[in-house]
């Protein structure tokens, strides 16, 4: 959010308005008459929108009075003390690499990830085979941009035929930007058994 002290009310921006080169849209950055000759100028940050070290945030900001004079300059941000980090991981494949074809209770179903970046994170809301991070899911990361899940099947999970196992994999960064949900699982001929013999 970026405050604007104007010398009237009534000021309209142009459409050439804009910050970190995003232009202004209702869904990324929104101008709002506060007040008093105070306005704002919201910027939500999209997915691979452009990084930004600190203190070199940029915003170019053109106000129109009720007569229609625009002003010629627009100021520097002041303090100008934040960076942007608006890359999100990619995730290039997820592969069944079970070395068995039927895992029964207490055995381990593995998917493989490959990333574009290493040192990501598996996010809370990853699951596999309906059980989350938090229920069991192991995750290790590799140097090469690779990366494993791994589910230890319980008794109290459904059973999977081959072919059907469905997954939700988000990988995050560092400060917590999400990939895309990866639910496509290549090699997908595992089965799960759940049941025991009666």
């Amino acid at each position: 959010v970026l405050l604007i002290s104007a010398f009237d009310e009534g000021y309209l921006p142009e459409d050439s308005t804009e910050i970190n080169g995003i232009p202004m849209t209702p869904d990324t950055v929104v101008f709002e008459e506060i007040g008093g000759g105070t306005y704002s100028l919201i910027y939500t940050i999209g997915p691979n929108d452009p990084n930004v070290a600190k203190g070199e945030l940029k915003a170019k900001i053109y106000l129109r009075d009720q007569a229609g004079n625009i002003n010629l300059t627009y100021p520097s941000i002041e303090p100008n003390d934040l960076s942007i980090d608006a890359s999100v991981p990619v995730i290039l494949s997820t592969t069944n690499t079970t070395p068995a074809d039927t895992v029964i209770i207490g055995e381990e179903v593995v998917l493989t990830l490959r990333a574009d970046g290493a040192g990501y994170e598996l996010s809370s809301t990853s699951e596999v085979n309906g059980v989350r991070k938090n229920e069991g899911l192991i995750f290790a990361a590799f140097p090469d941009s690779s990366y494993t899940v791994r589910y230890p099947v319980r008794d109290i999970d459904p059973s999977v035929e081959a072919g059907q196992l469905e997954a939700r994999i988000i990988l995050e960064d560092e400060v917590g930007n999400g990939s895309l949900p990866d639910t496509v699982i290549l090699d997908n001929d595992v089965a799960v058994f759940t049941q025991k013999p009666t």
